[in-house]
């Protein structure tokens, strides 16, 4: 993987020393990191991956994984039973919520990628 990133990884601003601390950081946090990620939106797709590159072993993966997507699935369907019937109310006060967030995220990312490539030039 560090191979790869090292040739390939430039695009994302990945290098083979971001690789290795990120496994450093896995190998220290993975089962925090595999419960709290099935958790967030976006990541809980990945995290499947640096456990895999991990080897993370599979009963504690799948406790870990299952306790953290039960948990997630569990607030959304409350969630959605409580607001359910107020869609319209909850629309009209997370509808500039929810564009602001997502402005925010696209200007934070293009910010760390142009720091990244300036500091790497």
């Amino acid at each position: 993987m560090r191979q790869w990133a090292d040739r390939h990884g430039r695009w994302l601003g990945l290098s083979g020393e971001d690789v290795g601390k990120s496994k450093r950081w896995f190998y220290r946090h993975g089962k925090k990191v595999v419960f709290f990620g099935r958790l967030v939106p976006g990541i809980r797709t990945y995290i499947s991956i640096p456990a895999g590159f991990e080897e993370m072993s599979l009963l504690p993966f799948i406790a870990y994984s299952g306790s953290g997507t039960l948990i997630w699935v569990g607030l959304l369907t409350y969630t959605g039973y409580v607001l359910g019937q107020n869609f319209q109310l909850v629309e009209k006060y997370f509808g500039p919520i929810s564009l602001a967030v997502s402005v925010a995220s696209v200007i934070g990312i293009a910010i760390w990628v142009t720091r990244r490539r300036r500091k790497k030039n």
